[in-house]
């Protein structure tokens, strides 16, 4: 179930859709790190590893709530 709500609301590894003309996008983002320099809130593609956006936190988004969240997206053995 997509919920309508804002990047800052949204838990750390949880999937979202950017919103255009009220519709969400068909990219799936995973909401990341918090750019406390830019102020920002980090969103990388799920299907593309060079894709990232930076949104501010009262963009609006689409919440993915049945999703599961990936709290170690991108981890690396060993890196901790």
């Amino acid at each position: 179930m997509l919920k309508l709500t804002t990047v800052r609301e949204v838990p750390f590894g949880a999937t979202v859709h950017l919103v255009r003309n009220g519709q969400p996008t068909q990219t799936t983002y995973v909401r990341k790190e918090y750019d406390r320099s830019y102020r920002t809130f980090a969103l990388d593609s799920w299907d593309d590893i060079s894709k990232c956006v930076n949104a501010k936190g009262d963009r609006q988004v689409y919440w993915d709530t049945y999703m599961p969240l990936t709290p170690h997206w991108g981890y690396v053995w060993g890196s901790k």
